[in-house]
Formats: C-alpha cells, structure tokens, sequence
C-alpha cells in the first residue's frame, strides 16, 4: 500500500513539473522532475524514466543543448537497454532539437532516421515532439540543410496533425512549399 501511495506521489509530482514546464516555470519544473526521479529511484520503479526525460527538455528549454545533448544520450542508452522504444523515439527527437541546436548535422541525420523509425513502429504521438521536429526543421532551414529542413517539417506536420492540430500542421505545410 505505501508503495502504491509513492509511486502515486511520484506520479503527481513529474505532472506538476509538466505543469510548470509548459507555463514557462522551469525551476519549478525541475524540482518537480527531481523529487519524482528520487522516489521512482527508492522504489526501483524504472519510471523513472519519464521525469528524467523531461529534465533533459527542461535544460534543452534554457538552452543548455551540450548539457540536454550529453543527459538525453545516457538516458537514451538506459532505455534501449529497458526495450523502451517509445522513450527512445521521443528521446531521439529530444536529441534531434539538441544536435540541430549545436549545428551537428550527421548527428542530426541520425537522430531523424531513428525517430522516424521508432515512431513508426510505436505510434508515439506527443507535442513535444512535433515542437522540437519544428524547431530542428527551422534550424537546419536557416543553415542551408534543406533535405533535413524537409524531413523534420515532415515529422512536425505529421505529429500535429495526429494531435488534432490541423491548423499547426497546415502552417507546416504552408511553409515547406
């Protein structure tokens, strides 16, 4: 019964950081993020797994991309050892913003081919990851990397769409013609 009531704590604490995280908070985000990660640990309960995701998109979101790039790839290698596809595709595309960001572009090729293959196989749908497929599109864009621009904006318009978000993916749309 008490593990049940923690690993519920643990539960409600990594949703107050997706609260403050997509209020902007992200101090508050992390702390959030930080005491669900501890109670999963003392539990040995591998899920872990998501809050520690989403500290990686919070130091992504203050820009920090080495630190994002350099976390999100050893958690990345904890879930492929977990058989965690899902985790893996949406850490895949985390680390595709990172890799766009740092202006890595064969990491940024790789990470794209693993994303598209992972989210095809699970189905994963998420905002995060038609955000950061954006943002990675917008940057290879600016820097003349046009087929990785197009691939991107191909994950992102897709993602938004499945969403519910014609009027996002259409944009896309708009924007890669």
């Amino acid at each position: 019964e008490e593990f049940g009531m923690r690993r519920g704590m643990a539960d409600v604490l990594n949703d107050l950081g997706e609260s403050a995280r997509h209020s902007g908070n992200l101090d508050v985000a992390d702390q959030h993020y930080k005491a669900a990660v501890e109670i999963f640990r003392a539990l040995g309960d591998p899920e872990m797994a998501i809050p520690r995701l989403n500290r990686g998109l919070v130091m992504f979101e203050r820009g920090r991309h080495q630190h994002a790039r350099l976390f999100l790839e050893g958690c990345l290698e904890t879930y492929r050892r977990q058989g965690r596809k899902s985790l893996q595709a949406t850490t895949h595309v985390c680390l595709l913003g990172c890799t766009a960001a740092l202006e890595d572009w064969k990491a940024c090729d790789a990470h794209l081919t693993w994303s598209q293959l992972l989210l095809s196989q699970t189905g994963m749908v998420a905002e995060d990851i038609a955000r950061l497929a954006e943002y990675a599109a917008e940057q290879a864009h600016t820097k003349d990397h046009e087929q990785l621009a197009q691939d991107a904006w191909k994950l992102a318009q897709s993602q938004w769409a499945a969403l519910g978000h014609p009027d996002r993916a259409n944009a896309i749309e708009t924007r890669r013609s």
